[in-house]
């Protein structure tokens, strides 16, 4: 208890007001470490995915095609189906994907 006249048991108050702080700062402390790693992957797989399209279409077009799958067209060619308006990002993004899971025991 406190007394504001006398100034009694308000030092106790300052020192209970700190570790509050002390407590609520080190929580979102490990909120944002946490938020931190998650961006750190995503960007990560992110660029992996990026580099694993990249290398199938590399791969499809040193075959002069003869790989390609006739579902599942190649990367530049559903890029250039989304410039179009001739599908939109989700399909080609989702063909992409299709193809990558299909092709994800190949290396």
């Amino acid at each position: 208890m406190t007394a504001a006249a006398t100034g009694q048991g308000v030092a106790e108050l300052l020192s209970a007001i700190d570790r509050h702080r002390g407590v609520s700062r080190a929580g979102q402390g490990e909120a944002v470490r946490l938020r931190r790693a998650e961006e750190q992957v995503w960007a990560v797989l992110v660029d992996r995915l990026h580099d694993r399209v990249r290398s199938l279409e590399d791969a499809t077009s040193e075959l002069g095609g003869a790989e390609a799958d006739p579902v599942v067209p190649a990367a530049g060619q559903l890029l250039r189906a989304v410039a179009a308006h001739e599908i939109d990002p989700y399909a080609a993004a989702d063909a992409i994907l299709r193809r990558l899971m299909g092709s994800a025991g190949t290396n």
